[in-house]
């Protein structure tokens, strides 16, 4: 069994990873080329809380959830640059 400490962490590592997944799918929407500060606060977003949510995956047991919160910080931060490459 997992510790009521790690359980706490999991739980606010699973919203901050719903938080990430929210902001990475903004760069998906129509008008984010015409916005850049859409676009500059899409980015912030998605970076810091994918970092809070790095520096919390530390005190968590699970390493299937260590794994996926590394890939899905990846996928964000690889995200935007793909975003800014294809929009040029």
């Amino acid at each position: 069994m997992f510790s009521l400490k790690s359980k706490t962490y999991t739980k606010l590592s699973l919203t901050l990873s719903t938080i990430t997944l929210l902001f990475t799918s903004f760069y998906f929407i129509p008008f984010m080329k015409e916005s850049p500060l859409f676009l500059a606060l899409t980015m912030a977003g998605c970076w810091m809380s994918g970092s809070a949510n790095l520096m919390i995956s530390t005190k968590i047991e699970p390493q299937w959830l260590k794994r996926s919160i590394i890939f899905l910080n990846l996928f964000c931060v690889l995200g935007s640059n793909w975003f800014l490459y294809l929009s040029n």
